[in-house]
This record gives structure tokens, C-alpha cells and sequence, in this order.
């Protein structure tokens, strides 16, 4: 074991020495990192410390090939097939990087050299194998392995250069995983590849101390580019020589965490892009993991700690992956992306708030979904995967691999029956956006007619084979897949109602209809800038429930706490049934406490010049927002 190490140790001292030289020479050559609104260092730091790193690895990888320190190896090592595309593909992005370091260039270069070193190393014969393992099953991927290979190389690279925001963060996920990537390696026996991974480690460790916040000299582009490529090297050097657990994806979990910061930085800025605000996909920004961190608080410290963090336990699942059985690992990778969700989630980013900001709403405008060959079409779809969830429901066959014939029986009846039904009672002249419970009352009526009509036609005209029961199954299937993509705008557009976040704290007095009414006038229209935080009510009854998702906090005594909690609140009395007395209980209270109070008024006016046909009763009109007459409160 001692030997195995040794390429790591002497690698690891030789960058401790090399680092402080590196630090001289950026400042000669002008590599210096300057404050500025991105960053979030306050004095100016030397960006040439990747230079130590790959300098040390490739000293101690050149003494060890030339036979200098393989005679300290009690085995065999072979990584002959390696160090040539390694160190060509190297070359272009260590001369684009150190550029970069000195000049700075836009993304455009740093990416084409990026896929060009990926491209050579693999002309130069490093690349996947074309049969991998994934959970036990062997894939053949045939010519598109170099294809991938050249996007895992570059992509990888890139990803190492982007995740370089904080003080030690590249530097320390880079050890995290190259340090996870030797354990696979000796685990399977592939001791050659841990050698060199522990090698690459080593000299992360020697540069570590100078890197940490806070920093004397930055890994630069030179670094971080470079610590990428050869990480991603390796791990495809080794990928195909794993067949348990997740075999090729081992490599994409244990460098989780910068594949996920670019695929989410990737991900947020086509999302801006596509909303017209200008953003340059590959531009730069402070909307990264660690930019994040640091604006809900945390310290630099700290953020590259709860970085590092996430970084572990990705990389364990990643090793203790290839112990387990393929259903285990499956698990293990559904919860895995399940927690990086959340925790994606829970940093905030409104790019993705597709449903608070009603994006997808959007999509209810295009022209295609006013047209009846359109929706005629969706039923089409709905009917296809309602027949194929009853058969995996009721068999367990989600392959249709018994019960295929009767299944296409069941899809040629339900066809024609299906689009015949919702044609002739109108279905498809609808607008979906403004579907309410009378068209979604018919749209169930019309699929369960069209569902007995189709059961009709198999067992008297076709004689078929489907059960009353399947088709009972279908029904219900059909009904709920109909109903949910019908009532889809209504619920979308509820969710952005209620994940708007501006205006002042309103709490509604009355949670009785008027306050639903209220409720959802302060929701749905922009002009009123109140923002629904309680109701109020004083039937003690109504105390902890919620109407519409808002809770009832209790009677008019709870307008203290609440102004405690929501500076600048409103209430707003919703309910007609208040008394006079009441209402001047309200007023009083509000003007202690200095909150505004208003009442809800709907009323009815008729239009002047048209008395003669006017009714005399008075007629609906949009709600008005008043000051309460009853007095109190600010006005």
C-alpha cells in the first residue's frame, strides 16, 4: 500500500514547493484575480496555482514512466495507453488557460479548446468503450462512444472551471473525487488507475493550504480547466472496466457535484434566454451554488464546507454503489437526484418557478391548442396511455409482453368511439383554459359513454378477447388522464396566483365565501397590490383550518401578532355578516396598531343614457377596494 501511495506523497510535496513559485510568476506576468462585482474576494490573488499542480503531477508521472520510481512498485503498472492522449489533449487547454489567466478571454475560445483537446485525446485512443455496463445491462453504443467520450472530456473540464468561485472549492472537489475515484480503482483491482488518481490527489493536497480562504493564490483556469480533463480522463479510462453496480455512471456520481453546478447554470440561463432577457448562455454571473450560499448567509467558509459536503455524499453513493445489487442501486440513484432536487429547490432560483411565475401558462396561447385536429389528437395520446397503464395496473405487464393482442383489440375499438363520443357533444369546440365543472361534468360523461359504447362494440361486433373488468380499469384511467389535462391551465394558474411574492401583507376578515371571493380577486389581479397572508375570522371553530390554502389564525385579537409579524399589514374586511359594532372594534384596534383597514364592496351600476332597458334592480361590476366607511385605520 506504501507504494501505491508514494506517487501521491512525492507529487504532494513537490507542489507545496512549487506553489509559492507559481504565486511570484503570476504576479510577474500580470495572471492577478482584481476584485470586482462577481467576485468575492476584496483584495487582488495570483490565478497561476494551477501551475503547480499539473507541473508536480507531470514531474512525478514522467520520474515514475521512466522507470525512476516504478522500481518502488512491487507490480506491474500499465497506463502506457494513457499519458500520450492525456498529454496532447492537455496541451491545448493548458495554453488557452494559462491565456486566460493572464488576458482573460471570452467563452467561445476557452470552450473550442476545450473540445479540442477532448477531440484529440480521443483520436489519440481515449476513449468509452463501445459496451458499457449500466445497473448489470450491457449497452452497445457503437459509434457514438467517441462522440460521448469528446462531450464527457470537454464537458468535465469546463465543469471544473465554472465550479472555481470560493476560495478552495475547485481545488477540494477536485480531491474529493479523485480520492473517490482511487477507492473504485483499488475496490476492483484496477491498482494502475489509483496510482495515477492517488498522484493527481497528492498534488491537490500540496496546493490545498496555500488555496483555502482565505486564499494567497487561486487555482486560475490553468488549474481548474486542467484538474477537470485529466479527472475526466481517468474516470473514462476506468469506466469500462466496471460492470457492478452503476459501472459507467460511477464516474458521472462521484463528479456529481460540478456536473450538476454546470448543468444547472446551463440549464437556468437558456431558461432567461428564452424569456427574452438577454443573457448569454455561456456568460457569466452570480447565480452559481456558491453565489447562493453566501446570499443566504453563510460565510465563504462555511458555503465551501456545505459544498464539500454534498461533494462526499455523492461520491459515497458513487462508491458504495458498486457493492450493491442493480434494483439497490437504482434506489439509491432515485434518491440521490431526489435530494439534489430539493436542494436545488431550496436555493432559490426563479428560473425554474415555471408554475409561481406562470411560464407554462404561456403555452395555453399558442394557436395549435384552438385547433380541434390538435385536441382531437391528445385524446388520441390519452386513449394509447390510458389502455397501456390499465395492463400494467391489472397484470403487472408494463411491456405488454402477454397481453399485446388484446390491448391493440382494445385501442382500434376505443379509437374511433372515443373521438366519435366528445365530437358529437361538443367537446372539441372548447376552450380549455375556461373549462368549469359543467364541461368537466360532460367531458366524464363522454368518456364513460364512449368507454361502454367501446366494450359494446368488442364483445357483440368484434368478439373480443378484453374483459368487462379491463375495460371498467380503462375507464377510470381515461377519466382522471381527460380531466387532469383539461383542468391543467386552472391548476397552473392557481399555483402562480399563490406563488406570488409582491405586494403588501393582507389578512381577510370573514373566512366565509366573501373571503374566498376576496381571496382570489387578490390573487388573480395585478392591480391590487395586497398579497394574502390570513384570514380572520371570530367563529373560534374556524381557528387553525384553511380556506384556499390560507390558514385561519383565529378572531380579530390576532391582528397584534400578525402586525408584528407582516410590517406594513392590511385587513381587509371581506364579510358582509360583520356588524356595525364589530366593524368599529376593527377600526380601532387598527388605528392602535397603525394598520390600514379596508372593506370589500361589490356592486352593481347601470350604465348612464340606457335607463329605459336598464333593469331596476342593480347589476354585477368588478370589486372596488375602499377605505371602510365605518372609519379607523390609515387612509
Amino acid at each position: 500500500m506504501l507504494a501505491l501511495l508514494l506517487p501521491g506523497l512525492s507529487a504532494g510535496f513537490l507542489a507545496a514547493a512549487l506553489t509559492p513559485l507559481a504565486r511570484r510568476l503570476a504576479f510577474l506576468v500580470g495572471a492577478v484575480d482584481m476584485p470586482g462585482p462577481r467576485k468575492v474576494h476584496e483584495q487582488p490573488v495570483p490565478r497561476l496555482g494551477g501551475l503547480a499542480v499539473i507541473s508536480a503531477s507531470v514531474v512525478v508521472a514522467g520520474l515514475w514512466r521512466s522507470g525512476v520510481a516504478r522500481s518502488l512498485v512491487p507490480y506491474p503498472v500499465d497506463l502506457e495507453d494513457l499519458w500520450a492522449p492525456l498529454g496532447f489533449g492537455l496541451l491545448p487547454i493548458l495554453f488557452v488557460s494559462v491565456w486566460d489567466d493572464i488576458r482573460r478571454l471570452r467563452a467561445v475560445p476557452k470552450l473550442l479548446a476545450h473540445l479540442a483537446g477532448a477531440s484529440l485525446a480521443v483520436f489519440g485512443g481515449l476513449v468509452l468503450s463501445p459496451q458499457v455496463h449500466v445497473c448489470g445491462v450491457e449497452i452497445s453504443l457503437g459509434p457514438a462512444a467517441p462522440i460521448i467520450s469528446v462531450l464527457w472530456l470537454a464537458g468535465l473540464t469546463n465543469a471544473f472551471n465554472i465550479v472555481d468561485g470560493l476560495d478552495g472549492l475547485a481545488a477540494g472537489l477536485a480531491l474529493i473525487s479523485s480520492g473517490s475515484l482511487a477507492a473504485v480503482f483499488v475496490a476492483l483491482g484496477q491498482r494502475d488507475l489509483a496510482a495515477g488518481t492517488i498522484l493527481l490527489a497528492g498534488a491537490v493536497v500540496g496546493f490545498l493550504p496555500w488555496n483555502v480562504h482565505p486564499a494567497r493564490v487561486f487555482l486560475g483556469d490553468t488549474g481548474s480547466a486542467s484538474l477537470g480533463f485529466v479527472l475526466g480522463a481517468l474516470a473514462l479510462r476506468g469506466a469500462g472496466k466496471i460492470s457492478a453496480g452503476f459501472a459507467v455512471l460511477v464516474p458521472v456520481v462521484i463528479l456529481g457535484m460540478p456536473l450538476a453546478e454546470t448543468l444547472v447554470s446551463m440549464a437556468r440561463r437558456m431558461v432567461r434566454k428564452a424569456e427574452g432577457t438577454g443573457v448569454r448562455v455561456m456568460g457569466a454571473d452570480r447565480g452559481h451554488f456558491h453565489h447562493r450560499l453566501l446570499e443566504k448567509g453563510l460565510d465563504q467558509r462555511h458555503a465551501v464546507l456545505t459544498l464539500y459536503g454534498a461533494g462526499l455524499v455523492v461520491a459515497a453513493v458513487g462508491l458504495i454503489s458498486i457493492f450493491l445489487s442493480a434494483k439497490q442501486t437504482g434506489l439509491l440513484l432515485v434518491a440521490v437526484l431526489a435530494a439534489g432536487l430539493i436542494g436545488v429547490w431550496r436555493l432559490g432560483y426563479d428560473e425554474f418557478a415555471l408554475l409561481r411565475k406562470g411560464s407554462a401558462l404561456s403555452v395555453y396561447e399558442a394557436p395549435v391548442l384552438k385547433n380541434s385536429f390538435f385536441i382531437v389528437f391528445v385524446d388520441l395520446v390519452l386513449v394509447t396511455a390510458a389502455i397501456w397503464i390499465s395492463f400494467a395496473l391489472k397484470y403487472d405487464d408494463p411491456w405488454l409482453t402477454t397481453h399485446r393482442g388484446v390491448a391493440l383489440e382494445m385501442l382500434a375499438v376505443l379509437f374511433p368511439v372515443t373521438v366519435g363520443v366528445l365530437w358529437r357533444m361538443g367537446l372539441y369546440r372548447e376552450v380549455w383554459k375556461l373549462s368549469g365543472l359543467e364541461d368537466i361534468l360532460r367531458l366524464m360523461v363522454a368518456i364513460w359513454l364512449a368507454t361502454f359504447v367501446g366494450l359494446l362494440v368488442d364483445l357483440v361486433i368484434i368478439g373480443g378477447e378484453a374483459p368487462v373488468s379491463q375495460f371498467l380499469l380503462y375507464g377510470l384511467v381515461k377519466t382522471g388522464l381527460s380531466v387532469g389535462t383539461r383542468l391543467s391551465h386552472r391548476v397552473l394558474e392557481h399555483e402562480k396566483e399563490r406563488g406570488r411574492r409582491s405586494g403588501s401583507p393582507a389578512a381577510m376578515f370573514g373566512a366565509g365565501a366573501a373571503g374566498a371571493l376576496a381571496l382570489r380577486e387578490l390573487w388573480s389581479n395585478d392591480l391590487i397590490t395586497l398579497r394574502p397572508v390570513a384570514f380572520l375570522d371570530d367563529d373560534p371553530a374556524k381557528k387553525g383550518t384553511f380556506l384556499n390554502g390560507v390558514k385561519v389564525v383565529g378572531g380579530l385579537e390576532a391582528v397584534r401578532e400578525l402586525a408584528s409579524k407582516h410590517p406594513g399589514l392590511t385587513v381587509l374586511v371581506s364579510s358582509r355578516n360583520i356588524g356595525p359594532e364589530r366593524l368599529q372594534d376593527a377600526a380601532r384596534l387598527c388605528d392602535e396598531l397603525g394598520v390600514n383597514l379596508l372593506r370589500m364592496e361589490l356592486s352593481f351600476r347601470e350604465i348612464p343614457g340606457n335607463a329605459d332597458t336598464a333593469p331596476t334592480s342593480v347589476g354585477a361590476e368588478v370589486p372596488s377596494w375602499e377605505t371602510s366607511a365605518e372609519g379607523g385605520g390609515k387612509r
